[in-house]
């Protein structure tokens, strides 16, 4: 019985093995899929045993984390001297919500990851900051705001993706977003 998949080196002609390698294949895995990220689904798209994807990725959460600083590095950037702190806030979370639907396999990962320095989270939440940084809320206001809307884009995304992509899209996040949004900019507690 001959396996498909071989160890050792790679036969002549054969693409080596190597860390873009592999997180390009991560990277289709997310796109087309909404499984999570699995290092045997990738080994076998590679026709690798999965044992030599450990070679470059000691654990599975280490891919999970490379893969998602990559699909996040995209995330749009607010800056702090732009006065308009809706329409950056507004910008940051329709980006957030397309960089989660265009990769629905991602979304677990950063769900299980969280706030770490290195997660996606962390990323998103110092660029909320930046971008409602003019309204000037208390700390616990401010931590309040950002759950609600993330735990709203979440939410969200989880639903459409587990339906097929075809039920929520991001502008049915914006509708709610408008809605939320205009709440924050006419209270007065604030």
């Amino acid at each position: 019985m001959e396996s498909k998949r071989k160890r050792g080196r790679p036969r002549k002609g054969q693409e080596a093995l190597s860390a873009e390698r592999i997180m390009t294949e991560a990277l289709r895995h997310v796109r087309v899929s909404d499984d999570p990220l699995s290092l045997r689904a990738i080994a076998r798209s590679l026709r690798v045993d999965p044992m030599a994807i450990y070679t470059y990725f000691p654990t599975r959460e280490d891919l999970e984390i490379a893969v998602a600083v990559r699909v996040f590095s995209a995330l749009y950037s607010p800056t702090s001297n732009e006065p308009d702190w809706r329409t950056q806030l507004q910008r940051l979370i329709v980006d957030y919500a397309n960089l989660l639907f265009e990769h629905p396999g991602i979304l677990m990962a950063v769900l299980r990851l969280g706030t770490r320095a290195d997660a996606p989270a962390k990323l998103f939440c110092d660029r909320f900051d930046t971008a409602i940084a003019r309204l000037a809320l208390p700390t616990d206001r401010r931590r309040i705001v950002r759950d609600f809307i993330v735990d709203y884009v979440h939410g969200a995304v989880a639903s459409g993706v587990l339906s097929n992509h075809g039920t929520v899209t991001v502008a049915h996040i914006e509708d709610g977003l408008a809605w939320y949004l205009d709440s924050i900019a006419a209270s007065t507690e604030w």
